[in-house]
C-alpha cells in the first residue's frame, strides 16, 4: 500500500504529502521569534518545497510554530486555495486573523477524528495551556506530532496512547529545552527532555522517532547563556541509539524522507558544523528602553484592560489570597528597582539588598509584557531574564491572569466551564504550586 512522504523543512516544519493533498506544519522558516530571543540555527530556502501547500496545520500560537510574516508572505491570490487546520478555541483569534488573510479555515474539537479526503484523516488533542499534538492517518500508516507539547507526566502520554489505540509508524518530538531554566539546572533539565522522549518510545512505540522542533538558539545577548547546555542533535542521536527500541530518523532542511530505513550520517553532519559554531550566530541586543514613567503608565494601562476582561471582585479576592501575588523587579538598563502588583500597578522603591528577591530584566521586556497577553509567556520562553528559580514561581503567579486571557479564558464567573478540563485543572495548581509533580 502507497505510503505518505515527508519533507523537513526547519525546526518544527515538515510537509506530509501524499496524492494530492500537502499539508505544511508547523512553518516557522525566517526571522526572529520571542521578541528577538529565537533564531533559527540555519535559514534555508524553500521556495520550491512549499510550493503547492494545500493545507497548513498549527500545533499552537508560539511563534515559532504559528509565524505571522509568514503567513503574510504568501500571495494573496495563493491563500484562497489553503486550508488552515487548527484545534478547537474559545477566542477563535487564529481563526478570525487567517480569515482575515483570505485562507480558508478548518476547526477541530479534542479528541475527534476528522477527514480532509477519502484516505487522510487528523485527530488533534489538546494539552495544557495551549499545545496540541496530531496524528496523521494516511491509508493505514500514523504519524504523530507531539511538537514541544509538555509531557513531562507519563500519565499525558498514556492519555494520548489510549485515545489514539493504534501503531505508530512515525513520532515526531522536540529535543531540547525551550524556556527559561538556571545555569546550575540546565544540563539536568536537557536530560529529563531527553528521558521524556524515552517515555514517549516505551508508551506509544513507533517504529521510528524523528527528533525535531528544538533547531533553534537563545539569540539575545541576555538569553545567550541558555545555550551553554542545551541538547545537540548528534548528542540526541547517541541517546535515542543507546535508550529508545525506535529507530531514530535525523533530517536536515529540505531532505525528503519515505518512511524507510535511512542512513543518518550526512544529516548528523550537517548538524553538527552548525552546533560547533552556535557562539558565533548572530545575537541581538537592546533595540529600546524606556524610562520608569513610560513604564509606570503602561502598567496602569494593563491593569486596566485586565480588569475589563475578568471580574474585578475576584481579581481582588485572589490577590488578597496571594494568588495573584505582589513581585520585585529591576531593570536593568535603567538600574532601578520596582514594586508590581495586580491591583496598584508599577512603583518604584528603593535598593533591593537581597537579589533572590526579585527579577530582572530590560525595560523592553516589561514593556512587552503590559503591551500583551502572551508577554510574559514570550518571557518564560525566551529567557531574557535573571531570577532565581523559586522566585520566578511567584512572578510566574503574578502575570497568570495575562496567560490565561490569552488562551481565552477570563476570570468571570460565567467562564467557570472553560476550567472543567481535568488535565489543565492538575497543571494550573502545579504552576501556582498548589499541588506537587509526582514526576
Amino acid at each position: 500500500m502507497q505510503k505518505p512522504s515527508i519533507i523537513f523543512l526547519n525546526h518544527a516544519s515538515f510537509i506530509i504529502y501524499f496524492n494530492k493533498i500537502r499539508i505544511l506544519v508547523d512553518p516557522y522558516l525566517f526571522g526572529s521569534a520571542f521578541n528577538n530571543g529565537w533564531n533559527l540555527l540555519t535559514e534555508v530556502d524553500h521556495t520550491k518545497q512549499i510550493d503547492h501547500i494545500t493545507h497548513i496545520f498549527y500545533s499552537h500560537e508560539h511563534p515559532d510554530h504559528f509565524s505571522i510574516p509568514f503567513l503574510k508572505k504568501i500571495e494573496p491570490v495563493v491563500r484562497k486555495n489553503i486550508t488552515i487546520l487548527y484545534q478547537h478555541t474559545y477566542d477563535k483569534r487564529i481563526k478570525n486573523y487567517c480569515q482575515k488573510l483570505g485562507y480558508k479555515f478548518k476547526e477541530f474539537k479534542d479528541g475527534f477524528e476528522e477527514s480532509i479526503s477519502d484516505d487522510f484523516s487528523l485527530i488533534i488533542g489538546k494539552v495544557p495551556f495551549y499545545d496540541s499534538w496530531v496524528n496523521f492517518k494516511i491509508n493505514d500508516t500514523n504519524i504523530l506530532n507531539v511538537n514541544d507539547c509538555v509531557l513531562e507526566n507519563p500519565k499525558l502520554v498514556s492519555d494520548i496512547n489510549k485515545k489514539l489505540n493504534r501503531k505508530i509508524d512515525v513520532l515526531l518530538t522536540q529535543f531540547s529545552y525551550a524556556n527559561f531554566i538556571k545555569e546550575e539546572k540546565q544540563e539536568l533539565r536537557a536530560l529529563k527532555q531527553l528521558e521524556k522522549i524515552k517515555i514517549q518510545d516505551e508508551v506509544l512505540k513507533p517504529e521510528y522517532i524523528i527528533p525535531f522542533a528544538s533547531f533553534i538558539y537563545f539569540s539575545h545577548q541576555e538569553n545567550k547563556f541558555m545555550n551553554e547546555n542545551i541538547n545537540s542533535v548528534n548528542d540526541t542521536y547517541k541517546y535515542l541509539i543507546k535508550n529508545c527500541n525506535a529507530k531514530p530518523i535525523i533530517l536536515s532542511p529540505n531532505e525528503e524522507w519515505n518512511l524507510e530505513d535511512k542512513n543518518n550520517d550526512s544529516s548528523l553532519y550537517f548538524w553538527e558544523n552548525i552546533y560547533k559554531n552556535i557562539n558565533n550566530l548572530n545575537y541581538s541586543s537592546l533595540v529600546n528602553t524606556y524610562s520608569g514613567n513610560d513604564l509606570i503608565i503602561e502598567s496602569k494601562k494593563y491593569i486596566e484592560k485586565l480588569n475589563q476582561n475578568n471580574n474585578l471582585f475576584l481579581i481582588k479576592f485572589l490577590y488578597f489570597l496571594n494568588f495573584l501575588p505582589s513581585i520585585k523587579i529591576h531593570i536593568t538598563d535603567l538600574n532601578k528597582y520596582y514594586y508590581f502588583d495586580i491591583l496598584r500597578g508599577l512603583n518604584e522603591i528603593s535598593l533591593v539588598n537581597n537579589t533572590s528577591s526579585l527579577v530582572s530584566f530590560s525595560s523592553e521586556t516589561l514593556m512587552f509584557i503590559f503591551n500583551h497577553d502572551y508577554g510574559f509567556d514570550t518571557l518564560q520562553v525566551n529567557s531574557r531574564l535573571k531570577c532565581d528559580e523559586i522566585y520566578f514561581k511567584k512572578v510566574t503567579k503574578c502575570f497568570i491572569l495575562g496567560s490565561l486571557n490569552n488562551t481565552g479564558r477570563y476570570i468571570k464567573i460565567f467562564d467557570f466551564y472553560k476550567y472543567l478540563n481535568l488535565n489543565f485543572i492538575i497543571r494550573g495548581l502545579e504552576i501556582l504550586n498548589l499541588k506537587k509533580k509526582n514526576y
